[in-house]
């Protein structure tokens, strides 16, 4: 699996006045992981739901952006950057144990 996530947006958005139409989403750390938990709840009926605060929290440190970059992104390019974030801890390939 790739260490880095290539995500296109669909409306680009302005950091440090550049204007940016795509980012390059890094794999969470460990320590990273400590400090934002898990980017989803499994409710009482399986289902999982997104936690918005904490997508965007590993949003703008996964993609070295700003706070202000992720609020400033288009409602659909945060939900599918949601679940690229979410891939990370649900993907299959994640559960198989490393030895």
């Amino acid at each position: 699996m790739s260490a880095i996530t290539d995500f296109p947006l669909v409306v680009p958005v302005k950091d440090f006045g550049q204007t940016i139409s795509a980012l390059a989403i890094k794999r969470p750390t460990g320590k990273q992981i400590r400090q934002h938990g898990l980017p989803y709840r499994v409710n009482d009926a399986g289902e999982v739901q997104i936690h918005m605060g904490v997508v965007c929290a590993y949003a703008a440190e996964l993609a070295s952006v700003t706070a202000g970059a992720v609020d400033a992104m288009d409602p659909v390019d945060l939900n599918k950057l949601a679940w690229v974030i979410a891939g990370f801890f649900l993907n299959s390939e994640s559960a198989t144990p490393v030895t």
